[in-house]
């Protein structure tokens, strides 16, 4: 607590007037020797202590009454944030005032005196004390009105389009910043950073060009999505620590939103606290918030999602449409409308909707090309907030999905093979036609599914899988070690693969399958075969239990006819530990039936049983063809694109996968002009390490002798193994594994040869560096393993991704929600190309224009007559509930940084100038003054009709051994006689 009128507070000082009254005043009692008067001592007693007892009443009234008025007109406040609370500071002082006062009333009770002037002056040393406190310590955070970097941070959230009034919230804050800015004493410097989904920073390092600040704020505007609060805390102490004033603020205007504040992430904001005491001087976050009315409304558009997450030509899909009332008043949407691909749906059924429902519309659509497509929603409603009355969502429509069956019986009849039944429900096969359709024509029935059988021989003759989405193995017995350290890296880099357990399977073989970290591939171990009796409760398939994405469409399908299908065979299976495994359903006697982990990008699925006839009838049951279905969907969705993106700094779209051309095969090689040159001369992409320039020249503007070449990228073998590699170098060339020198070659031979481990599932970082002296120049670099007899390094061995700024190789032009302009980085990385778009950005949908030249690169987004790949970034569905933040929320929040809550505008521009501000008491003061004013008149009133003032009391004392009056007058009247005769 401090005072805004310091030096009224002497005022106090007449606290002291009743007492020094009391002082003057007092009457000091009269020592009677009369004996007679002894027996009414007791009653006297009595009297004084009464007398006591209303004078100190009486003295704590006026004290009192004379310390409000006087604090009142100190006009004392509590500043925001105040670590000390009024509570403490006044009740401290007008007990330590009181105390003096009844302490002088009490004078002659010696104990008493020294107990209440001692806690008198005790309570007010405390009282000084921490009002001392508060200043030192607490207003000591706040500017002296000094030359300041102040960060002005403007929440332009979804939110804060609400309008009232006539005007929305984003508006008032733009006035506040540019008053804020106007009135700021001259020499402060400011920084403009608006709050989005990431921060835009319009000005970062702060300026004291108030002319171009305002000018900033003329075309600024709403962004879609949340306030991500850290990370415009963040940018805006980077932009103070580039400011060249010692003293440092943060203004937050903000409408109080806890969306993206992170209060569950105290680790964040721990850095951040870091980062502000690393700056001249630890600023202050002044957060002031905005109003909001009490009554709003508003209906938002929550969710757009889709019935499948694999979408192909095939037939339609239900596209579901979540809206939901995020106000306070119930609401009448009139319809809701559903754009794609040009084409509009409408659907009016929605009614009114009550605060805080949700309700959720279908439509169903039926795309016709392939590629990424844009689907837009827009409910059509009067309401506060117009922003989130719209969504987008982006997906790619599959062309076909690849999907290689491996059948472990290929050589029995078309029925009794393992793949037969799984082949049909996944393509019934090009003579199958939509009805009324021309089976030669262009309406014949398409079918998403592309698969395509193989013996379990075959697969070992097929080195990549890169080409397929999911690999399904039925009832293969075993597979020998290369196979299996080629599906390991096919799941790794993203692919499906399903196990389906026959009775050729080998529980030994699939329960000793470990990967190269030592760990099981598999999900689960066979532990041994189970043959229901018939005569028995058949087994069945429990759908209850049947929650792992894979199959939890099917499961919730009404009357599906899975539950009815029973089992002849199946393995019990047990979860293997170790690995991160889940029993994804169950049989009706408890048994798990469908396992499943994830590999790297992909995932692995094993199901206990065949999916033939030998195994039960399940593949005779109508579900079964869905159930294959939801499968390898599930499994070929690692694969697929991911098209909406959070919000972030730096947006990674993913454009093609890792066998496109921009996987960039071979090394970078930088040819130096000279052995001490730091800069290449040349740079290329060489396919190998074959060179014999034997006199010549290795490349352009690269002399004889005398240079230096050096070669980076990344290298991955075609099967995990310890590799030595060998060179035929002349003059020098050394090879380095991860960082790590595995080879020195010399004059023509090679040594300090150093095995080496080669992951087949990962890409090892690889630099090759050579030198030349004279004459003759050569390098040639070879492998070698238990397995691999001795060649070149192939071309498919090398990549050259370095995961460096130099792996861009095209830059492609994007168009924001509003129009606005950005740039993608077009990058090839392990997992083929990526687009990186970095900079603030707001929600909504974003296309990247592709260049002719470069469509055929990425047909499978672009489809057949596309050149944009749109895409978009989510707002957060909380952001338009309007939650505030609670005062759990900002007491974690003071834990990291110096929070102020001004309550006005004014108070904003005090704190900024150095000037005291915060909440006043001076009213409660005093209408406590006037109560005790009424108190001291009544007491007083009451004690002098008490004591009965202005009487004039008497007493007659009679005693029957004293002469009566006639014997008094008769010797008057003889004394008078006596002095006459004389």
């Amino acid at each position: 607590m401090q005072f805004l009128n310091p030096w009224l507070a002497l005022g106090l000082l007449a606290v002291s007037i009743p007492i020094i009254i009391h002082i003057l005043t007092r009457q000091t009692g009269k020592t009677v020797d009369w004996g007679a008067i002894l027996f009414l001592r007791d009653s006297l007693v009595i009297r004084n202590r009464r007398i006591r007892l209303e004078e100190a009443l009486l003295m704590a009234a006026r004290c009192l009454l004379l310390a409000l008025l006087a604090m009142a007109l100190a006009r004392p406040f509590i500043p925001p944030g105040s670590n000390t609370p009024w509570f403490a500071v006044l009740p401290l002082f007008f007990i330590g005032a009181v105390s003096l006062g009844i302490g002088v009333v009490l004078w002659d009770l010696v104990k008493w005196r020294w107990i209440l002037l001692i806690g008198g002056i005790a309570a007010l040393l405390l009282c000084a004390a921490l009002v001392w406190f508060e200043k030192v310590f607490n207003l000591s955070r706040f500017s002296k009105g000094g030359r300041q970097d102040i960060a002005l941070i403007v929440d332009a959230s979804t939110s804060m389009a609400l309008r009232y009034d006539g005007q929305s919230n984003f508006q008032r804050a733009i006035e506040e910043v540019r008053t804020i800015v106007k009135r700021s004493p001259r020499g402060n410097s400011f920084s403009l950073i608006l709050g989005g989904p990431t921060p835009s920073a319009r000005i970062l390092t702060p300026t004291s060009d108030r002319e171009f600040l305002l000018q900033q704020l003329e075309d600024v505007r709403p962004l879609e999505g949340e306030m991500a609060a850290y990370d415009c805390l963040t940018l805006a102490s980077l932009g103070l620590a580039q400011g060249s004033n010692p003293a440092k603020q943060i203004v937050v205007i903000t409408d109080g939103q806890n969306v993206g504040w992170e209060t569950n992430k105290p680790a964040r904001w721990a850095f951040l606290k870091d980062a502000f005491e690393n700056l001249p001087s630890t600023p202050q976050v002044i957060v002031r918030e905005m109003p909001l009315p009490s009554n709003f409304r508003n209906v938002s558009l929550a969710d757009i999602s889709f019935s499948r997450d694999i979408v192909g030509v095939d037939r339609p899909v239900k596209i579901s449409v979540t809206v939901e009332n995020t106000g306070t008043e119930a609401v009448s949407p009139r319809q809701v409308e559903l754009e794609v691909d040009g084409r509009k749906l409408v659907d009016e059924t929605l009614g009114q909707m009550m605060p805080g429902t949700k309700e959720t519309l279908y439509f169903t659509h039926q795309f016709e090309a392939p590629g990424a497509h844009e689907v837009r929603s827009q409910v059509f409603v009067d309401d506060e907030i117009e922003q989130d009355n719209t969504s987008t969502s982006a997906l790619n429509i599959v062309r076909k999905l690849r999907v290689l069956l491996v059948d472990g019986n290929a050589g029995g009849r078309f029925f009794d093979r393992a793949t037969s039944f799984a082949a049909l429900a996944l393509a019934p096969g090009t003579t199958i036609t939509a009805p009324g359709s021309d089976p030669d024509g262009e309406e014949a029935m398409r079918f998403l599914v592309d698969p395509e059988v193989v013996s379990a021989i075959d697969l070992t003759q097929m080195p990549a899988l890169g080409q397929y989405d999911t690999v399904i193995l039925a009832d293969v017995p075993r597979m020998p070690r290369e196979v299996t350290e080629n599906l390991e890296s096919f799941v790794n880099q993203g692919g499906g693969l399903l196990i389906a357990a026959g009775q050729r399977a080998s529980s030994e073989f699939y329960n000793s399958w470990v990967s190269q970290d030592g760990l099981p591939v598999m999900p689960a171990k066979l532990i041994e075969p189970v043959v229901p009796n018939p005569n028995k409760d058949p087994i069945t398939a429990s759908l209850e239990t049947f929650r792992h994405p894979s199959v939890r469409v099917v499961a919730n399908r009404r009357e599906s006819d899975l539950e009815t299908g029973s089992f002849a065979h199946y393995w019990r299976l047990k979860e293997n530990t170790g690995v991160d495994a889940i029993v994804g359903g169950r049989l009706n006697n408890g048994d798990p039936y469908i396992t499943a982990r994830k590999i790297g990008l992909g995932n692995l699925v094993l199901l206990g049983s065949s999916l033939d006839l030998r195994s039960g009838n399940l593949p005779s049951r109508q579900a079964f063809v869905p159930f294959i279905h939801e499968l390898v969907y599930f499994l070929a969705n690692p694969g697929n694109f991911d098209l909406n993106l959070a919000p972030k700094w730096e947006l990674v779209l993913h454009l093609a996968g890792n066998e496109h051309a921009f996987s960039g095969h071979g090394l970078r090689g930088e040819y130096f002009a000279s052995r001490g040159d730091r800069e290449p001369k040349v740079t290329r992409i060489d396919p190998a390490i074959q060179f014999n320039w034997r006199g010549g020249s290795p490349a352009s503007g690269i002399p004889q002798d005398n240079f230096k070449i050096r070669w980076t990228g990344r290298i991955q073998a075609p099967r995990s193994a310890k590799y030595k590699f060998r060179a035929e170098a002349d003059d020098y060339l050394t090879v380095y594994i991860d960082g790590r020198d595995v080879l020195r070659a010399e004059y023509g031979r090679s040594h300090r040869m150093r095995d080496v481990w080669l992951d087949a599932n990962r890409l090892h970082d690889i630099r090759i560096e050579y030198q030349e002296d004279k004459s003759n120049a050569q390098a040639i670099l070879y492998w070698e393993s238990r397995d691999l007899q001795r060649q070149i390094v192939p071309t498919s061995a090398f990549r050259s991704v370095t995961g460096k700024e130099e792996d861009v190789i095209a830059t492609y032009r994007v168009t924001g929600p509003a129009g606005e302009k950005r740039i993608a980085k077009i990058e090839a990385t392990a997992g083929g190309a990526v687009a990186k778009i970095q900079g603030d950005v707001a929600a909504g949908t974003y296309q990247i224009h592709v260049p002719d030249d470069q469509r055929e690169k990425f047909n499978e987004l672009l489809g057949d007559e596309r050149d944009t790949i749109p895409f978009t970034v989510k707002r957060d569905p909380a952001e338009s509930r309007l939650q505030p933040l609670t005062n759990p929320d900002k007491e974690f929040l003071a834990n990291y940084i110096g929070l102020v809550q001004p309550q006005t505008p004014e108070d904003v521009i005090q704190i900024l100038n150095g000037k005291s501000f915060g909440e006043e008491l001076w009213k409660y003061l005093a209408l406590a003054a006037l109560f005790f004013l009424l108190l001291e008149v009544a007491l007083s009133r009451w004690i002098a009709t008490s004591r009965q003032m202005a009487q004039d009391q008497r007493i007659k004392f009679d005693a029957t051994e004293a002469p009566g009056d006639g014997f008094e007058k008769q010797l008057k009247q003889v004394k008078k006689n006596s002095v006459a005769a004389a």
